[in-house]
């Protein structure tokens, strides 16, 4: 389950893992505060084949991890929804500078540039939205300091709900619960820490009310499966709350999302206030 609370709806390889040439992705996260860019190296096709064959868990189960390595840029502030369709052309300069030598100059010309924005974009007008994304693009593909693929499709604003999706992802990766499939990986039995992590897990989900076991989407047993970890985004004009929702009775789950609809009026009449 995702519940998010926001001001608004949403608005809108050769070698390679992304399909692009590259093993390089550009990813610029566009809050409402400011905008962090970060540089994924994935592993070549052959790098994951040979980590998934090599590397098994205690029942002979490939671990489906890759070794995902992460580059963090400068943040620019402010955020992108306080530039002009005139000035956000040359707004994210300073951080493609910086992202010139994360990347070997060889793979610059094939590595794609994604900009996703969060709350404080979808704050603003759809149609401004889109006069400042198509002004970006032209203003990123138009500068030579700039050698790296932009494409219009890959620049926009992401709803509550992705936005807490893509941190569950985040957790439950870094945290080995699910593999670079998406899918969760099997416990790892007669390992005391893993059985430690376990509790602690169980713990957390607890508090929600979960029993702590959940399967993964995989039709393991819920005993060979690796327990969900939920996710709490606290942004700068949004909330992302994101549980196994699975683990909770129908009536608890009708009455989260209840307060997190209630928890959105509210907050978006707050929003509305403090614009006037």
């Amino acid at each position: 389950m995702v519940m998010s609370s926001n001001s608004d709806d949403d608005a809108n390889g050769s070698g390679s893992s992304n399909g692009s040439g590259s093993p390089y992705v550009i990813l610029c996260d566009a809050g409402s505060t400011g905008t962090r860019l970060y540089v994924y190296s994935l592993p070549s096709s052959d790098d994951a084949s040979s980590s998934s064959s090599s590397t098994t868990t205690s029942k002979n189960v490939p671990s489906r991890r890759h070794n995902v390595q992460i580059q963090e840029g400068p943040k620019i502030r402010p955020g992108l929804s306080s530039q002009t369709p005139d000035t956000v052309g040359t707004y994210l300069l300073p951080a493609f500078e910086a992202a010139l030598g994360m990347i070997p100059a060889e793979h610059h010309a094939t590595t794609p540039v994604y900009v996703y924005a969060t709350a404080g974009m979808r704050l603003l007008p759809h149609d401004l939205q889109l006069d400042l994304y198509d002004a970006l693009a032209v203003g990123l593909r138009d500068e030579p300091t700039v050698p790296f693929v932009v494409e219009r499709d890959n620049l926009g604003t992401i709803d509550g709900e992705d936005e807490g999706y893509f941190a569950a992802l985040a957790v439950n990766y870094l945290g080995g619960v699910i593999g670079s499939d998406l899918i969760t990986l099997p416990r790892r039995h007669g390992d005391e820490e893993d059985h430690r992590d376990r509790d602690h897990r169980d713990r957390q989900l607890s508090m929600f009310g979960g029993s702590g076991r959940s399967g993964g989407g995989n039709d393991r047993d819920d005993d060979d499966a690796a327990t969900l970890l939920g996710a709490l985004d606290l942004g700068g004009a949004s909330v992302q709350l994101v549980f196994d929702s699975r683990t909770m009775s129908p009536t608890r789950r009708r009455r989260l999302r209840e307060l997190a609809r209630d928890e959105n009026h509210r907050h978006l009449q707050l929003m509305q206030q403090q614009q006037q």
